[in-house]
């Protein structure tokens, strides 16, 4: 567990540690401890005392809100072309970066998961019968993929087939 000191008033109290690792406040009152502890921490990590900072922890649960708010915005505006970090970060009130971070936290990235749904969206025209008279092209560059070379690697790579291929199978060749 790593421990920084906490501020109160402004002032620093060096043996009292909040955790910054385990989401939950722990207090230690050893002062060997501190010793050992505090020397250890990176700068960036220490308090400002003039300021009264104290270390915080934002709650797993609103975590998951926001990125469950991103997602759900993401999935309405997959066919718009300024879809991006910035165009989220500004829509929600949080940095690109804090964005960056959720998708992050699931073992992904912000890019990674936008084309992922698109080419999500993507295949589910091409296995729609209905949609069986639109080009693959046309699809493809509704939901934002202008590079027709990236769009089929990245489908390939993803569905193991090439669009053509999954569209065929819908036809039943």
């Amino acid at each position: 567990m790593m421990c920084v000191p906490t501020v109160s008033a402004g002032r620093s109290r060096p043996t009292d540690c909040c955790s910054i690792t385990s989401g939950r406040s722990c207090i230690s009152r050893s002062p060997r401890r501190s010793r050992l502890l505090l020397p250890a921490i990176s700068p960036t990590f220490l308090p400002f005392p003039s300021v009264g900072w104290r270390p915080i922890r934002i709650p797993p649960g609103v975590r998951a809100a926001r990125l469950a708010a991103i997602k759900q915005h993401i999935a309405r505006n997959l066919t718009d072309p300024g879809l991006n970090a910035g165009q989220i970060s500004r829509k929600f009130g949080i940095s690109e970066r804090y964005v960056r971070q959720l998708f992050a936290g699931e073992g992904t990235s912000f890019s990674d998961y936008v084309n992922g749904e698109r080419l999500a969206y993507v295949h589910s025209c091409l296995t729609d019968r209905r949609q069986l008279l639109r080009r693959i092209a046309d699809i493809a560059f509704e939901v934002g993929f202008n590079e027709p070379s990236t769009f089929y690697r990245q489908f390939r790579l993803r569905y193991g087939m090439t669009p053509t291929e999954v569209r065929a199978l819908t036809e039943g060749r």
